[in-house]
This record gives C-alpha cells, sequence and structure tokens, in this order.
C-alpha cells in the first residue's frame, strides 16, 4: 500500500495492526499463510521477487525470502526507511522510500545503497518495463531511466503541477500514471507529453493483457479494454459502489485487488471480480500483492 495522505488514512478501519502475508498457487482461488510473522510485525507496504529472492517493502525498511516466503529476515539499509515501492530488473533491485529517495541492491538485496542523483526524496511508486524504469514522485512527476537508475529524464509535459504518482502501469505499450484526485494520465512518447485519460480518479491502477483497470477510494473499480479511445466501464464486483479500493496488481490473466471487506480476483481483465474467501481470515484488506510465476502474494491487514 502506497503512503497515504491523513485524509485518506482516515477512511482505512481501525485494525490492530496485524500483519500477514499470504500465498495462492492458483490464480487467487486459495490461500494459504506464507510466514507466520515478520521481525516486529511491521506493515507490508510493496512486495516484489527476482529470480531467487521475495523482497517485502515494509514501513521500518526491507524484508528478504526465499521464493517461497516462509522464511523473512531483515536487509540492511543505512536508515531503514518507509519503502513504498519495489521494482525490479535483472539482477537489480530497486526500492522506492518516503523520506530518502531511491535505494539499489545489485546482489540479491544482501547490501542496499541510496542512489545518488535522483531528484525526490519521496517516490510512491516504479515499474520496470521493456522500456527502462519509471520512478513516480511524491510532488515532481514521473522520471525515466534507461540505463539501470544512473541517470533520469523527467516525464513532465503534461502532468498537473506538485502531481502524486501513486500508481504507474504499462498497457499495450503505452505509460498510465495514477494521479488519485487529478485523474489518469497516458504518456505519449511521440509527442512527448501526457495526456488525461477519461473521467477515473485512480488510486489504484493494474493492467492485464486484455485491459488497464483502476481503483477509486472510494468509488469501486473501473476497466477499460482499450483506454485511450473507450469509455471507461464500472466492474462488477461483490461490494458497495463507494468501496475503497486501496491497491490492485495485475499478471497475464490475473487481476488482484485489495478493498475494505478483503481481497478480490478477476480472471477477465478486470471486468467481474469475486471475493478470495478461501483460505483468508475474514474482513482483511489487501494493502500489498505480487503476481509471480505460477505464485500470488497478498499482504493483509487482519483483525
Amino acid at each position: 500500500m502506497r503512503f497515504l495522505p491523513l485524509v485518506l488514512l482516515s477512511v482505512l478501519p481501525a485494525f490492530a495492526q496485524q500483519h500477514s502475508l499470504y500465498q495462492s498457487l492458483d490464480r487467487g482461488l486459495t490461500w494459504t499463510r506464507a510466514a507466520a510473522s515478520f521481525p516486529g510485525n511491521p506493515r507490508i507496504n510493496a512486495l516484489a521477487a527476482s529470480s531467487s529472492t521475495l523482497f517485502a517493502g515494509a514501513a521500518n525498511g526491507l524484508y528478504l525470502s526465499p521464493l517461497h516466503g516462509l522464511a523473512w529476515r531483515k536487509a540492511t539499509v543505512p536508515g531503514n526507511p518507509r519503502v513504498n515501492a519495489l521494482a525490479v530488473t535483472r539482477s537489480t533491485v530497486f526500492a522506492a522510500t518516503s523520506s530518502a529517495g531511491l535505494f539499489v541492491s545489485s546482489d540479491e538485496g544482501a547490501n542496499w545503497a541510496p542512489l545518488a542523483g535522483f531528484p525526490s526524496r519521496n517516490v510512491r511508486s516504479l515499474l520496470a518495463a521493456p522500456s527502462g524504469l519509471y520512478a513516480g514522485t511524491d510532488a515532481q512527476g514521473v522520471y525515466h531511466s534507461i540505463d539501470g537508475g544512473q541517470s533520469w529524464l523527467p516525464l513532465a509535459a503534461g502532468l498537473p503541477a506538485r502531481s502524486q504518482v501513486f500508481a504507474l502501469a504499462m498497457h499495450r505499450g503505452t505509460l498510465y500514471a495514477a494521479l488519485y484526485a487529478k485523474g489518469l494520465f497516458a504518456w505519449d512518447a511521440v509527442r512527448g507529453q501526457w495526456a488525461r485519460v477519461g473521467a477515473v480518479q485512480p488510486l489504484a491502477l493494474a493492467a492485464s493483457a486484455s485491459a488497464l483497470a483502476v481503483g477509486h477510494n472510494p468509488g469501486g473499480i473501473f476497466w477499460a479494454g482499450e483506454p485511450l479511445s473507450v469509455a471507461w466501464r464500472r466492474a462488477s464486483a461483490p461490494f458497495p459502489a463507494n468501496a475503497p479500493v486501496w491497491e490492485m496488481a495485475g499478471g497475464e490473466d490475473l487481476l488482484l485487488a485489495g478493498a475494505a471487506a478483503g481481497v478480490y480476483r478477476s480472471l477477465d481483465g478486470g471486468r467481474t471480480w469475486t471475493a478470495a474467501t478461501q483460505g483468508l481470515p475474514p474482513n482483511s484488506p489487501g494493502i500489498a500483492f505480487l503476481i509471480h510465476r505460477d505464485a500470488a502474494f497478498a499482504a493483509l491487514l487482519t483483525p
């Protein structure tokens, strides 16, 4: 879950702040506990995976595990900053923090160092794509790197001033940025500028092979097969139309969403959703997701 302003945090239910991680091997249908606990019971904000390691970004730094996710250890990150997002490019792992910019590891998370020269201290979102690495900041828009984070180009034209980029996604070769109350924007690489796409106001964003889906807070889920040319449609989901949606993740044919009442899955590009209840504790919002190979992971707030 991304670091939210106080006005958004006020809509979160009052939990006893128990945090847990669950795993699914059947595309989100059934779930089992992936870890008994994390040292210190931190809030898990982001999940990522390399070829051999799982990474969890937390309110107090970073944690590492083999791919099964059963045994976690704390990574050594200077200052243990709050980690908002993670991205993996080949053997390099990037961690976005809310106070210290970007950190990078080139040895499966064994060692971390701040990425010198990145222009923002507060980074909300990351996306690793074939066209490079993208970073969404708290007030300075989006940055793009094509050399593994050594240099960054601002993608600023067309974005509102002081854009908070809550989520990034790539759908059919187009980059999308979720600016929450300021809307959804698509990057036109030919013209070199952003343009607003439809009337949606996404806090969360996820892409599958067939569609792009966005989550509102409040306001449910919307989807579009061709976001640049087709009107957005409200998804069919078993929760109230104004339900807050806090986090989403996408794979080839699987989408996951975390809402106030729990975890939801879609197998048709976000058009219809079902509650994922088998093996999950009831009324436990999903606040971070990872879809990796044949496995899916969900970090939950549990009562």
